[in-house]
């Protein structure tokens, strides 16, 4: 489904230690994927954007690595910002919201992390309502419980029933 990247595309680092390195993206992805899986969030990301702005075909390990990593983070404000980079992205080439069901579903974990309930419940529900993308079961537990957190009941019993519906 995701275009698979070529051994031969390069592209110079965004550093000053390093400006004029040309590096392949795989090589980039790499280190993509180990910042991520170390908790470095922002290094990951950074190098992500360099990918992005490129143009280059991302593998979906590389793309799942980012996102988990933002969740983990904390960070669901960059999650909802990525998302709708790569919801763009995947528009371009013809691929539906449906292949992008795990990312939204990280998403919303990360804005209830960050503490965005409100976005979080906005984002589930829309998904919950577009027939092309997953819901995970757990996606719409994490909501309820954060809404329980927060003594919101109601809300948390209407995310059980939309769960229970779906």
């Amino acid at each position: 489904m995701v275009p698979t990247p070529s051994h031969t595309d390069t592209h110079k680092l965004p550093s000053n230690r390093c400006s004029g390195v040309e590096i392949p993206a795989l090589a980039l992805e790499a280190a993509v994927r180990t910042y991520s899986a170390g908790g470095q969030w922002k290094r990951a990301g950074e190098l992500f954007d360099t990918l992005l702005t490129a143009g280059s075909p991302l593998h979906e390990t590389t793309v799942l690595s980012v996102f988990d990593a933002l969740a983990t983070g904390k960070q669901g404000s960059q999650c909802s910002t990525l998302l709708a980079v790569m919801s763009t992205r995947a528009a371009a080439k013809g691929f539906g919201e449906g292949a992008l069901s795990k990312y939204y579903n990280l998403t919303v974990r990360a804005l209830v992390k960050e503490g965005a309930s409100d976005a979080a419940l906005t984002l589930l529900t829309r998904m919950a309502m577009d027939d092309d993308i997953v819901v995970q079961r757990d996606t719409f537990n994490v909501v309820a419980a954060e809404m329980l957190r927060s003594g919101r009941t109601s809300d948390a019993e209407e995310v059980m029933e939309l769960r229970d519906f779906l």
